[in-house]
């Protein structure tokens, strides 16, 4: 997570682990490799890369297949 994004997070953490059963640990890690308002969330099912990066580009292979269509 973004340097910036830290102290936000960190003061969610104890209400964000309430609500799901299922989560026993959380660690919050920064990463100067993710920009500011995104994430990567490892699991020991996978992982979600939320980076506002990785969206932007998959909104835009998305409209280079639907323009393809066309």
């Amino acid at each position: 997570m973004n340097l910036d994004d830290i102290d936000v997070v960190s003061h969610q953490k104890h209400e964000f682990i309430s609500k799901f059963d299922f989560i026993e640990n959380l660690e919050i890690v920064e990463d100067v490799n993710i920009g500011k308002g995104g994430c990567i969330i490892e699991t020991d099912f996978g992982e979600i890369d939320a980076r506002i990066s990785s969206q932007l580009d998959r909104i835009e292979e998305r409209f280079k297949n639907f323009s393809s269509i066309f």
